[in-house]
This record gives C-alpha cells, sequence and structure tokens, in this order.
C-alpha cells in the first residue's frame, strides 16, 4: 500500500467539493494506492506527462507514483474539462 500525499491545490479543490463528491475521490484513491498499476479502466497513464489519471464520475484526479519512497502524490482534482489543458 502506497502513501497518499495531497499538493495545496488538491487540497483546495477537494474542500471546494460536495461532501459526497470528495468522500468518493477520496476513497478511490484508497483503492489506488492499495495497487495502483491494476486499478483497471478508471486509471490510465497520461501520455508525455509522467502522470497518471483517476476518473470519478466527472472528476479527474492527476498524480504521481514514486515507487522509491512508496508514495502516491495526488497533484489536482479537476473537472474533466479542465484537466487535459
Amino acid at each position: 500500500m502506497l502513501k497518499i500525499t495531497y499538493s495545496k491545490a488538491a487540497v483546495r479543490s477537494l474542500r471546494r467539493l460536495q461532501p459526497a463528491t470528495m468522500k468518493r475521490i477520496v476513497a478511490k484513491m484508497a483503492q489506488v494506492a492499495a495497487n495502483p498499476r491494476e486499478a483497471g479502466v478508471e486509471v490510465r497513464p497520461l501520455t508525455g506527462h509522467g502522470q497518471w489519471r483517476l476518473r470519478v464520475g466527472d472528476w479527474r484526479v492527476l498524480f504521481t507514483i514514486d515507487d522509491a519512497a512508496e508514495t502516491l502524490h495526488v497533484v489536482e482534482v479537476l473537472p474533466r474539462g479542465r484537466a487535459y489543458r
């Protein structure tokens, strides 16, 4: 299981969400931390960014995986339309 850390921008975005949506995202991140590269179609690597994305409804969670430090770092939590700009 990887340790999950959040950037300031990710925390700020999560606090602005509805409580139910925030809980869904945090729960999904916990599932991904248990086995990040085999989480199914919801988790995919982003080409050219060195990041991964998690799809949770209309929201996208962008994160990096540091195997050496055993850390999953959440970079951004964005709506689908703004996530890939």
